[in-house]
C-alpha cells in the first residue's frame, strides 16, 4: 500500500530466514520504489533466537535515525509479539521489559504521538506481558531494565544487511555509507576523506527532514514486528490446562511467567487449540520420514499456502487460494490437516485448531522441513 509513497516511513523487524520464513517477504533488498524509493526498511532476522540484544542495537543503529531524520507526525506500531520470549512460532528471546524499551525510543521520535494496535502472537502469556510493557511505557510507568543488551553475531550481520541497501537515502547513515565506501575503495583513495565531508548526527537533525511532515503534508511511520502466522483472532474462555503448560515451559525458559496475564471481563483474548478431538482417532497416520517445506497443491500447483493431508499426505491449498485442501477433505472424508505456513494443525469435523502430542510427529518432521531443526519440544507448535 505505501512501497511507492514517500509520505509514509515503513519500518520492519522480523524473521527472514533467508525467505524461507512464512510469508517469505520482508527482503531487506526492498526498500521502496518509486518517489517511496528508500522508505521501506526491512531488518530480517536469518536465524531463530535473536533477543533483546539485537532489537536493540537495530533501533538504536538504525531505526532511530531514520526516524529522526524522517520525523514522523505519527508513529503507528504494528505490535506483533512472535518475537516475544516463549512464542513457538517466532522462536526469538524479546523480553517484556525490551518491548517497554523499545516502546518508548518511538515514543521520543515524535513527542509522544504513538499508536500501538495488537497484531498477534501464539503464546498467551508472552502477548499479555507484552502489551502491559507496551502500555506502561505508553503511560509513563517504571518498568523492569533490560539486562541483555549485547547483540549477537547473526543478529549483527542482519543489520549489517539491512544497512547495506537502506544507508544510502537517509543522511543520519553516512557512517554506514562510509564503511562501505571505504570497503569497496582503494586504501589509500579512502584514507584521504575531506573531514569537511562528514555530517554529525546533531548537525543532520538540525537541517531538514528528508520526508518530515513539513516537506510532505503529513506522514506517518509503521514500525514494528510483522506477524508471521495465519491464525485467525477470536474472543474465548481462557482453558486453564493450555495455560499450565505454557507457563510451565517459559519458566523452565527462565521467563518471567509468574505474572499474571492480562484479562478484560474475565476473558482472554487468543486463539486456543483443543486437546483433543474425536478425529484424531482415525483421521491421522504416522508421517511420511520427510515432508516438504513449500510442497505444490496436487490441483492447482500453487505454493502459497500449503496443507498436509495427515490422513493420505497429499498436499493442496488452502481456503483463502482455490480451497483444494477443503475439497479434498469433503470428498475423502480426510478432516484432520496440517499448515506448512505455521505447522498449526486443523480440524475440518470441529471446525477448531487442536494441539495433541499423537499430532507432534507430524510438525515435528514439517519443522524440519521449515527451519532444519526439531522443534525444542510438544509445546513448541502450540498455535496461541
Amino acid at each position: 500500500m505505501f512501497y511507492d509513497d514517500p509520505r509514509v516511513l515503513y519500518i520492519s523487524l522480523h524473521r527472514y530466514d533467508w525467505g524461507r520464513f512464512y510469508p517469505g517477504t520482508g527482503d531487506p533488498k526492498m526498500t521502496g520504489a518509486g518517489a517511496g524509493e528508500g522508505f521501506n526498511l526491512n531488518v530480517g532476522w536469518n536465524e531463530s533466537q535473536k533477543g533483546d540484544g539485537d532489537y536493540l542495537h537495530a533501533f538504536l543503529n538504525l531505526i532511530l535515525p531514520i526516524s529522526l531524520e524522517f520525523k514522523p507526525e505519527l508513529v503507528f506500531v504494528s505490535a506483533g509479539f512472535d518475537s516475544g520470549l516463549g512464542d513457538p512460532l517466532g522462536n526469538c528471546r524479546v523480553s517484556s521489559e525490551c518491548y517497554a524499551v523499545l516502546t518508548c525510543y518511538l515514543m521520543s521520535v515524535c513527542s509522544g504521538r504513538v499508536i500501538v494496535a495488537l497484531e498477534g502472537g501464539y503464546n498467551l502469556t508472552t502477548v499479555s506481558n507484552g502489551i502491559r510493557a507496551c502500555t506502561t511505557a505508553l503511560l509513563s510507568d517504571c518498568f523492569d531494565p533490560v539486562v541483555e543488551i549485547c547483540p549477537s553475531p547473526g543478529g549483527l550481520e542482519s543489520i549489517h544487511v539491512a544497512a547495506t541497501h537502506i544507508c544510502k537515502y537517509w543522511k543520519s547513515l553516512i557512517y554506514y555509507q562510509m564503511i562501505f565506501e571505504i570497503s569497496n575503495s582503494d586504501p589509500d583513495e579512502s584514507a584521504t576523506t575531506n573531514e569537511s565531508e562528514m555530517v554529525t548526527l546533531a548537525e543532520m537533525l538540525a537541517g531538514e527532514p528528508r520526508g518530515g511532515a513539513e516537506e510532505q503534508g503529513g506522514a506517518e511511520e509503521q514500525g514494528g514486528t510483522e506477524e508471521q502466522g495465519g491464525a485467525e483472532e477470536a474472543c474465548v474462555t481462557e482453558e486453564d490446562a493450555i495455560e499450565q503448560q505454557i507457563m510451565a515451559e517459559m519458566e523452565a525458559n527462565g521467563s518471567s511467567a509468574t505474572k499474571e496475564p492480562v484479562r478484560l471481563n474475565d476473558e482472554l483474548f487468543a486463539v486456543h487449540p483443543k486437546l483433543w478431538c474425536e478425529h484424531l482417532e482415525g483421521h491421522v497416520t504416522p508421517a511420511p520420514p520427510v515432508l516438504l517445506a513449500a510442497p505444490p497443491c496436487l490441483v492447482c500447483q500453487d505454493i502459497t499456502e500449503s496443507w498436509y493431508c495427515l490422513s493420505c499426505y497429499k498436499t493442496f491449498c488452502s481456503r483463502y487460494v482455490n480451497e483444494h485442501a477443503l475439497m479434498h477433505a469433503l470428498d475423502e472424508g480426510h478432516l484432520m490437516t496440517l499448515s506448512m505456513s505455521d505447522l498449526s494443525v486443523w480440524c475440518y469435523g470441529c471446525d477448531s485448531y487442536i494441539h495433541n502430542e499423537v499430532l507432534f510427529d507430524a510438525k515435528n518432521k514439517g519443522h524440519i522441513a521449515k527451519f532444519g531443526e526439531p522443534c525444542a519440544s510438544s509445546l513448541s507448535s502450540i498455535p496461541e
